[in-house]
């Protein structure tokens, strides 16, 4: 997977237009399960503490950037697909577990 700067701007315009902001989650995987099951662990587990608040907020000021930086080394990219991917999994399994 290889994507120019322009691509790499134009998927972090569009985060930021959504109000979804998960930068490195929709270069990585675009418009897929993985991102919004990402989103959802963000939405049920990071926003209602305020630690979690403020890693998002972090998140949000450093994501760019950090698409950036993966965007200039292919490794690092595929690296983070496989943690964002088993995290995505993990978390799908285990809330659907503990919705009614």
């Amino acid at each position: 997977m290889k994507f120019s700067k322009a691509e790499v701007d134009a998927i972090i315009e569009a985060s930021r237009r959504s109000g979804e902001r998960c930068f490195i989650a929709t270069m990585v995987f675009g418009d897929a399960w993985q991102t919004d099951a990402l989103r959802d662990f963000r939405d049920a587990v990071l926003r209602p503490r305020p630690w979690g608040r403020r890693l998002v907020a972090a998140y949000y000021r450093a994501g760019p950037r950090l698409c950036g930086v993966l965007l200039g080394r292919p490794p690092l990219l595929w690296m983070t697909k496989c943690i964002l991917g088993w995290a995505a999994h993990g978390w799908r399994r285990w809330s659907s577990r503990r919705r009614p």
